[in-house]
């Protein structure tokens, strides 16, 4: 999963909001959302939440080097976290 460290970074918000969602750098919402998941990476509630993000990751092909790079693959990550999410 080292590879795939920013799809990582990319998820863990997404699976603490339980949403695929983030609000714009630019708002007064950011610092509440940012907060919230420091605060979840600072407690044992940030193991759920990366076990999480691997059973997203995993319910999607394993990418190779290439397809990694490509915006496809970021495009399918985050319509299996929407599926994965909103069960």
């Amino acid at each position: 999963y080292n590879r795939l460290r920013w799809h990582i970074a990319m998820l863990y918000p997404w699976v603490v909001f339980g949403k695929v969602e983030t609000p714009d750098p630019s708002s007064k919402k950011i610092t509440a959302y940012c907060d919230k998941v420091l605060k979840t990476l600072l407690n044992e509630e940030y193991i759920e939440n990366f076990k999480t993000c691997q059973r997203i990751i995993d319910s999607i092909e394993m990418p190779t080097d290439d397809q990694i790079k490509r915006g496809k693959y970021t495009s399918e990550l985050k319509e299996a976290a929407e599926k994965f999410l909103n069960k």
